[in-house]
């Protein structure tokens, strides 16, 4: 085959058909772009850019101003994906095949513009080097959400390059929306513009090739500069303007919107103690205050920021994002990522390679807390229960997230407290910073997971397989069915839930568990049929499913609601058998917590009257268990019913002036949550 037909423009069409054939076959195989969804439009949106870019410089050489066949063969591979992916998902599965063809649409087919846009831009402005000052367009588009997510306070961004990123890995919902529509009809147009031109008004571009690249530049940067007002970014100066209030300590800044200043107050304390118990433990002390933003909610911070189910930090800002609902859990864990810019690497100022494993293990392990156990004896119960992980592996590339998340941030949080009290936090220190174990240690990364087996196999702990499979039976997102439709869907029928639509939540509900029986929808049912008094039916929709959630949390929660179901149709005694059982496993305290109290209050003939009745009258029930003596279980129930019914803390404490007597590990517990509800 001579040369000259190997660069004819119809030898590379036929390549990058053949190109775009492979590529998605090999996406069928893939988690997360096996189906048609946002990641399989978002990664086929990039590589038919690149290839209609390419395929547009190449034929205009040959053919200049053939603008027929050129879109007549960018409309045919821009369908070969879809094909792909829609015969493949007849044999296999469908999320949602609207939402599908949506996402397509709205990023794929806007990428062609963009593609062919770019490479025609080259051509009329430069006279040789076509291919490589297309790749430099390319890499100025990149550039752009990459200093978008460097300076401002977004963890999202909207590009022409796929149209929108959402921005965290733990935020599983997402469907098409207005934004995105908008967002791409604007970008749609605008490549677009230039396309028309140059074949249909070339006289008038080349007559005024000057004022029109003006008018180009001119609204390119006019988009930029409204982005924020658009909702396409977010800067500190938009974020500010929300989480308006401020409270200053010494090295921090707390800003807030809705919360009472007395919250706020204590907020800041907790932010400044922390502070200072870092500064001493890592050995560090940042010259720069650390900014906290605390959102309201989750759907406001996801609207603002990006990630509403994860709080997160950006070391390179000395910046912290978090929200009302978790910030006792997890304020500690991200001023640690602030903190760790003192001796990070890079702009971004984290752990060497962007190491994940590194990153979130460090962390981990300075904040030692798992639902109030420490890492080596979570981590221990994992791998006793052959929940485990190969450490060794888990620090290279994107392992971290092959399993679920709670199994890599034990293990890589317990591997890296195994150094620290082995080597000193120094050297630990100096791992994060080069990502390098042999480096930092003079040992092989094998050579300290065998080290590090030995050490987590050594403790005698007291936990169960329950347990195991409470905290660490759960899939990852790229194990799991749909979870982009699920949790999206799951989101609405809440929604629709909240509002008493219980018809559209059942549908959404039903359609949910079509795909893949999810606990969240099987609660939702439960909830719906008992809201109409169908509770025999409620029964056996858990009763039929109950099973399909065995070794996982899920499982425990449901036999909770089993009890409860049954103390509600007037079976007391299979109540018990559920509650029994729950208590008997033991998966974590809260739920032993829960059960325990159930069965005390059937064994006073109390529980169905504390079952049906309202938070004020549980909240009287379980104090009247209290009068003569501690029900110790009760005691945690008690706090958060006082929390439900703003009841007067100084006389809600004067039930607790009786001697405590401190002997075993709930009990402890206990007294824990009870001095945290005082302080």
């Amino acid at each position: 085959m001579n040369l000259k037909k190997i660069k004819s423009p119809n030898f590379v069409y036929a390549l990058l058909i053949v190109i775009a054939l492979i590529t998605n076959i090999f996406f069928t195989q893939l988690p997360l772009t096996n189906t048609l969804g946002y990641e399989f439009s978002a990664l086929n949106a990039l590589l038919l850019l690149i290839l209609s870019g390419n395929y547009s410089i190449i034929l205009l050489k040959k053919e200049e101003g053939n603008y027929k066949k050129l879109s007549k063969r960018l409309l045919v591979l821009v369908f070969i994906p879809f094909l792909v992916s829609t015969v493949y998902s007849l044999f296999t599965n469908f999320c949602s095949f609207v939402d599908g063809i949506l996402f397509y649409v709205l990023i794929a087919f806007p990428a062609i513009i963009v593609g062919t846009s770019i490479g025609i831009i080259t051509l009329f402005y430069f006279n040789k080097s076509h291919k490589i000052i297309f790749f430099l367009f390319l890499l100025l588009l990149v550039l752009i959400p990459i200093l978008e997510i460097y300076f401002n306070p977004q963890v999202y961004f909207y590009t022409p390059l796929i149209g929108y990123f959402p921005g965290n890995i733990y935020d599983e919902g997402l469907s098409p929306d207005l934004k995105l529509f908008t967002h791409q009809i604007f970008i749609g147009i605008y490549f677009f513009s230039f396309i028309y031109l140059f074949f249909l008004q070339k006289k008038f571009l080349l007559s005024n090739k000057r004022k029109i690249t003006f008018g180009f530049l001119v609204t390119a940067l006019a988009f930029q500069f409204f982005s924020p007002t658009l909702g396409f970014s977010t800067t500190f100066c938009k974020l500010e303007s929300v989480l308006s209030k401020k409270v200053i300590t010494q090295n921090t800044i707390l800003h807030y919107n809705d919360f009472q200043k007395s919250e706020a107050d204590y907020v800041a304390l907790t932010q400044q103690y922390y502070f200072e118990k870092l500064k001493k433990e890592l050995r560090v002390n940042p010259e720069k205050k650390i900014d906290v933003y605390l959102f309201d909610d989750r759907e406001q911070k996801k609207k603002i920021f990006g990630a509403g189910n994860a709080d997160v930090a950006k070391p390179w800002q000395s910046a912290v994002y978090i929200s009302q609902d978790s910030w006792q859990i997890t304020l500690q864990h991200e001023m640690i990522h602030a903190f760790s810019a003192e001796f990070g690497s890079g702009i971004f100022k984290l752990a060497g390679n962007y190491n994940f494993a590194m990153i979130e293990g460090f962390a981990e392990a300075i904040d030692n807390n798992f639902d109030d156990l420490e890492l080596k004896d979570v981590t221990s119960l994992a791998y006793k229960n052959n929940y485990r992980v190969d450490v060794k592996n888990l620090f290279i590339g994107m392992n971290f997230f092959k399993q679920n998340s709670s199994l890599s941030y034990t293990y890589s949080g317990a591997l890296f407290k195994f150094l620290i009290d082995n080597y000193g936090i120094d050297k630990a220190k100096l791992l994060y910073k080069s990502g390098d174990f042999e480096s930092t240690y003079h040992m092989n990364i094998s050579v300290i997971q065998k080290q590090f087996e030995s050490y987590i196999k050594s403790f005698n702990i007291s936990g169960s397989k329950a347990k195991a499979d409470y905290y660490f039976g759960r899939l990852s997102i790229i194990q799991k069915v749909c979870p982009r439709f699920i949790s999206d869907r799951l989101k609405k029928a809440w929604k629709y839930f909240d509002e008493s639509n219980y018809s559209e939540a059942e549908n959404l509900f039903k359609e949910i568990n079509n795909k893949v029986v999810n606990y969240s929808a099987i609660v939702g049912l439960s909830e719906i049929y008992r809201k109409q008094n169908h509770v025999n039916e409620t029964i056996q929709l858990i009763k039929q499913n109950l099973n399909s959630f065995t070794k996982s949390p899920y499982y425990f929660n449901l036999l909770l609601r089993m009890g409860d179901l049954y103390v509600r149709s007037g079976k007391i005694n299979q109540s018990i058998h559920f509650y029994k059982e729950l208590a008997d496993e033991n998966p974590q305290f809260y739920l032993y917590n829960m059960a325990k109290v159930r069965l005390n209050l059937a064994d006073n003939n109390l529980i169905s009257d504390y079952i049906n009745e309202s938070d004020s009258g549980k909240y009287n029930i379980l104090l009247s268990l209290n009068e003569k003596e501690y029900n110790y279980n009760s005691i945690i129930l008690l706090l958060e019913l006082a929390k439900n019914i703003n009841a007067d803390y100084k006389t809600f404490i004067k039930n607790f002036d009786k001697s405590f007597a401190i002997n075993n590990e709930e009990r402890s517990y206990v007294i824990l949550k009870l001095s945290e509800f005082m302080m």
